[in-house]
């Protein structure tokens, strides 16, 4: 299995919900555009503040959840805690956003007006 290096500090479940309609890309202003070096020494900023990029390169950082031993890099902090969090973040999202349960019930269903106002809820005496 191949180490898991790029880690996003932003979700790209979640990046895809700022996504405009029909794109796969995010339009995001780059706050440390490229800079070039001209030959007298000058240093230009470069144009095309305005970027597009996949959710694959936007949000992350190389190693941010990784850990090392020498060598060896270890990246279970990715896999098996933000992995499953990320998992399930997902679903629970997508859950609370669905215009129905997948057994049928209506999420915008308000409670029952039982449930709510019983009388049985209110102390003893109470006639208001």
């Amino acid at each position: 299995m191949s180490k898991t290096r790029n880690n996003h500090y932003v979700p790209q479940w979640y990046q895809e919900g700022f996504c405009e309609p029909g794109r796969s890309s995010l339009a995001y202003v780059d706050m440390t555009p490229d800079r070039k070096v001209l030959p007298d020494g000058r240093v230009i900023t470069q144009n095309g503040v305005w970027n597009d990029t996949p959710t694959s390169r936007a949000f992350f950082h190389k190693d941010l959840y990784s850990t090392f031993f020498g060598t060896s890099v270890n990246d279970e902090i990715e896999r098996y805690l933000f992995g499953d969090i990320d998992g399930r973040g997902s679903k629970a999202v997508r859950a609370f956003l669905a215009p129905t349960f997948a057994n049928g019930t209506s999420t915008s269903k308000r409670f029952s007006s039982t449930s709510i106002s019983k009388k049985s809820a209110r102390p003893r005496g109470w006639t208001g």
